[in-house]
Parts: structure tokens; sequence; C-alpha cells
């Protein structure tokens, strides 16, 4: 027994000796790759925290005139320590203003729509993905509900991020759902039915209806000699040379049909891709001239969508009193929510609580953001807009205190 022990303790000894001595000789290779591995992991943590880390937009001061309205009504603005102050009374802008249960609430869409669909608020056919489920079980539960075009986003996102518009295809779906899960910061998938309409940006500040937006899709004109990826480089230029967003992310499908109006949707077509994909054979196609294409189905002003400021006193009574509940539904104290209509300004296209017209056409609601971007706002206005905008932003702040 003693003669194995001994046996397995020179080989152990002996084996040891020569790792040593091969890791010495070589001390130099083995330091490089140690440092590469190092390097390795520095890189994949740095990737995963930045895919873990969505960049919310806070409360900005930064603009002087906005700066100059608060001022002259008694808002002292202290950025360091976010708070606002008015006759001896703080406020934490953190959060916008917001507490921190009905931010969460309100950034989870799935509960959004399932709240409001308690109370009878017009909100999208939707499906929450079963990440559990293999994928064609999801997808035959998903069509035995509603019907394509399909919206794929995830259930916590923001800015427009992640989501895939013109889903018809199994293929579609499939590549759309897995391109979510990529994400470690996504809690979960939110599959919508498409519809049709133009979308609206609502800001509320303490009941107050402060401004309404209409959101036009980002679009080129064709000039018949530019490709598409031409016009977009071209618009592109001119909104960051003006300070405003650009956009990035392109629906290559909706380009395709509108390319090719003939096209059968049952095709399978690429989704739509972000960057830095890089873009296929339609974006160097010439666009005949005068002819638009919208270049993204993303309506959100993060995504270099046009914006245009709708009057309030345009809006029929009946649709800012269903503004001013789905906020006071949310809990929240700023809120910015996303509509989509044929026409807010109609009282024909009307809410569920219109009595002339209960449910034909109504208004939906696609997000309640707990954090919307003033930018969005103040970016829609000319000179004299931007004024009366201003003042009137600054006194809804005086009703937080």
């Amino acid at each position: 027994m003693k003669n194995i022990i001994y046996k397995y303790y020179n080989t152990a000894r002996s084996t040891t000796h020569i790792l040593y001595s091969t890791i010495l000789r070589n001390r130099y290779i083995f330091i490089s790759i140690f440092i590469i591995i190092l390097i390795t992991l520095f890189y994949q943590f740095y990737n995963y925290y930045n895919s873990t880390t969505l960049l919310i937009e806070s409360l900005n001061f930064n603009n002087n005139a906005f700066k100059h309205e608060m001022n002259n009504i008694g808002i002292i603005i202290d950025p360091k320590n976010k708070t606002l102050t008015h006759k001896n009374k703080s406020l934490s802008f953190n959060g916008h203003c917001n507490d921190e249960k009905y931010r969460t609430l309100a950034n989870n869409k799935q509960y959004t729509y399932d709240m409001l669909s308690k109370h009878n608020i017009s909100i999208p056919l939707n499906y929450k993905w079963n990440i559990h489920k293999p994928y064609l079980d999801n997808i035959n539960i998903l069509k035995s509900m509603f019907k394509p075009p399909y919206v794929i986003k995830p259930t916590n996102g923001i800015q427009g991020h992640d989501i895939y518009t013109d889903i018809y295809t199994n293929h579609e779906i499939i590549k759309s759902v897995k391109y979510i899960l990529k994400n470690p910061i996504y809690k979960g998938i939110i599959v919508e039915q498409q519809l049709i309409g133009n979308s609206y940006r609502v800001l509320i500040v303490s009941n107050i209806i402060v401004d309404v937006i209409k959101i036009e899709l980002p679009y080129v004109i064709g000039d018949g000699k530019s490709s598409i990826q031409d016009l977009i480089n071209q618009r592109n230029s001119y909104r960051k040379k003006h300070n405003l967003n650009t956009t990035t992310q392109f629906n290559l499908t909706y380009i395709n049909q509108q390319l090719n109006p003939n096209i059968s949707n049952s095709l399978p077509m690429p989704p739509p891709m972000p960057p830095p994909m890089p873009l296929p054979t339609p974006m160097s196609s010439i666009i005949p001239l005068h002819k638009k294409i919208i270049i993204s189905r993303i309506a959100n002003s993060h995504n270099g969508a046009n914006l245009h400021r709708i009057p309030i006193n345009t809006i029929p009574i009946i649709h800012q009193q269903y503004f001013l509940l789905v906020h006071k539904l949310s809990g929240l104290r700023i809120s910015g929510i996303d509509y989509i209509s044929v026409d807010i300004t109609n009282s024909k296209y009307s809410t569920k609580y219109s009595t002339k017209y209960p449910t034909k056409y109504p208004i939906y609601v696609l997000d309640i953001n707990p954090g919307p971007g003033l930018s969005t706002h103040i970016d829609a206005s000319d000179t004299v807009q931007k004024t009366t905008f201003l003042k009137k932003l600054s006194n809804s702040f005086l009703m937080l205190f």
C-alpha cells in the first residue's frame, strides 16, 4: 500500500515539476494569454453592463428659456441635488417627480395593458410571450388570438429600442423574439396587433394637459437619382446639424413593400434591423421623383420622427377627459402617454366613453411613459410656440408643490 501511495506521489511530483518548468520556459506566452483572458473578460463585462443600462431621459432644465420661465414664477432649480424649490417647499425631480412604485408599474407594458383593460380603456390586442414554451406553441396561441401584422417589443423597453413592426411570418417572429431575448435587461416580450393610425404623445403635469404632439413617421422623398441610403444620409445630416435626433432603426420589410407594392406579405422578409447590422439591397434602390418612402415604423422622436404640435383647443373635450383619466389611473404626477388614432381632433374618432361613437373608432393607448422627455416637446416648437409652451409648462410645475 505504501509503495502504491509513493508511486502516485512521485508521479504527481514529476508532473508538477514538468508543468512548472514548461510555464517557466514559456512564461511570456502564458503571461500574454492571461492578459488576453483578462481583457476578454473585461470587454464582456463592459458589453453586459452597457446592454443592461438603458438611457432614460431625465427632466432637462438646461434649456435657458425654460430656466428663465421657471425663475420668473419663483421656482429655483438645483441641478446638483436634483430639487425644485418654491416658497420654502422642495421637491425632488429625480424620477420625473413620480413615486418609484408608479414609475416601476408604468415601465411594465404588460401591467399597463392589464390595468387599462380592467378600466375599459382601449388598448391593442396583445399576447404575452411565454419564454418557457416552445416557439411554435407561442406562435400557434398568438395566431389563434389575432391576425398579423404584429408588433414585437420588450415589456420594459424605452425610446423605441428593439421594437419590431410589420411582422407576418413565423421566421420573422422567431428572429425578432430571439434578438430581444439576447439583452438581459428585458424582463419579457409582448406581441401586439399592429394598428393603423397616427401616433400622438400627450404630456400631462399634475392633471394639466400641457402639450400634445403628433409624431410623424420618418420618411424620405425621392429625387429620381438618389438611393434610399443616400436620402437617409442627407436627412440625418440635416437633422444632426440642427441638433435633432437621427433615424437609426429602419424597417426593411416595409421599405420593400413600398418599393414593390405587389409583393406578398406571406413571403419571408428580414425583420427591421437596428445598426450596426449591414443594410441590404433595398437601401441602394433609386427612388422615383416625388415618391415618398417611410423608412421606419417606429413613431418615436429618439428615432428621428417628425414632430408637429396639436393645439389643445382643437381637441374635443371628451378626448381631453379621456387623456386625464388614463393619467389618473397611472398614479403618476408627470406622464407622457402615447396614443394611436386616425385623428384625435375629430370627435368621430372617439373613445369608449363617447355616447355618440362608443367603440367604432377608439383611441388606443400604446404606452404610459413615467419619464417623458421634455426635449420632444421643445423640439416641436418654433420661436413663438416655444415661448407659449414653456410658460404653460413652467406654470404646471407650480401645481406639483
